[in-house]
């Protein structure tokens, strides 16, 4: 295995970059694992590639927007080709920057360690690229130092696409680099594969809107369950506050009713009091004319009370005098 270039595990990087959560989000992602938890598995997977198909156009937009405010895609960063093509030779560091269109001079691994930008897919890109590079030149494919118009050959034989401007001003400079008949032939050949592919895609995408309406059924099941729970809850809740208000009101009268509870023992022991120093009312006696004359004195004020209803106030509040003051009143 060739040394790294640069001596970075960019694809680690980037994968880890990708998984990252943005703090004003994180409280949605766990709520949304938390739903996951409770699905089953058949409907997680599913649920998974329905959500999977969904952000990732958003997560490569939201790179893109992150990464157009970097360094590597300012201005100053695009390569001025026809000044570079000039160069008999390129090092591995100039090759791989100019293939991605940036100038070396700005665009290179200490560049993207200085900036805290290698997590990035550009930062992957250029990796990958001069791990490729390298392992070419290790393997005796390219020479070293690199020559440009040899370079855009082997770029064409693996694949890679240039900037139309690299290729012009090298061609200006050093000849044509491309066997154009072999190129054609190439292009056909990736038409051909990208018509397949097209079909394959079609093909999977009516499976996937297949997919999406059954998981869609089961979200919406899983909807109305959660919703049942909710009102459950709430039904718990506005019973549990019920019960609360009633202890509170209970606790509120009980002191009221204390109250009232002195108030008539203390009204009692005034009448009894009343009864036996003004009437000489005898609460021992057998018979007593006392409440005869109580029932005489409300009827003259015209607030009559009955025989029953006087003996009866008489008897509860003698109850509340204690042994000696009978024995006294008697």
């Amino acid at each position: 295995m060739h040394e790294r270039f640069g001596g970075y595990d960019a694809e680690t990087k980037v994968h880890g970059y990708m998984q990252y959560i943005p703090p004003d989000q994180a409280v949605e992602a766990k709520t949304y694992r938390d739903l996951l938890k409770r699905l089953p598995e058949e409907q997680i997977r599913q649920t998974f590639q329905e959500r999977l198909r969904e952000l990732v156009p958003l997560a490569e937009e939201a790179i893109e927007d992150r990464e157009s405010v970097l360094f590597f895609n300012q201005p100053n960063a695009v390569a001025d080709y026809e000044y570079w093509a000039r160069f008999p030779f390129w090092s591995l560091r100039d090759a791989v920057a100019l293939t991605l269109g940036r100038d070396p001079g700005v665009v290179h691994w200490q560049a993207f360690e200085r900036e805290a930008a290698t997590a990035t897919l550009f930062a992957a890109r250029y990796r990958r690229l001069g791990d490729l590079v390298h392992a070419s030149i290790q393997a005796r494919k390219l020479s070293q130092p690199i020559e440009p118009a040899p370079y855009l050959q082997w770029c064409h034989r693996m694949g890679l696409v240039l900037p139309e401007g690299l290729i012009a001003a090298v061609e200006d400079q050093h000849g044509r680099a491309f066997d154009w008949m072999n190129a054609a032939l190439r292009i056909s050949e990736l038409h051909e594969q990208a018509l397949n592919d097209n079909q394959a895609w079609a093909d999977a995408y009516e499976n996937e809107l297949a997919d999406h309406a059954a998981t869609r059924q089961h979200l919406s099941a899983l909807d109305l369950f959660v919703s049942q729970v909710l009102e459950q809850q709430n039904a718990e809740r506005a019973e549990h506050a019920a019960e609360i208000e009633a202890l509170r009101r209970e606790q509120a009268a009980a002191a009221p009713k204390e109250l009232k509870t002195r108030e008539r023992e203390s009204l009692l022991k005034l009448f009894i009091a009343a009864v036996m120093d003004s009437h000489g009312y005898d609460p021992l006696a057998t018979r007593s004319p006392i409440p005869g004359e109580l029932v005489a004195a409300t009827e003259r004020l015209g607030i009559p009370l009955s025989d029953e209803t006087v003996r009866k106030f008489l008897k509860m509040a003698a109850e509340l005098l204690p042994p000696e003051a009978k024995i006294t009143a008697a």
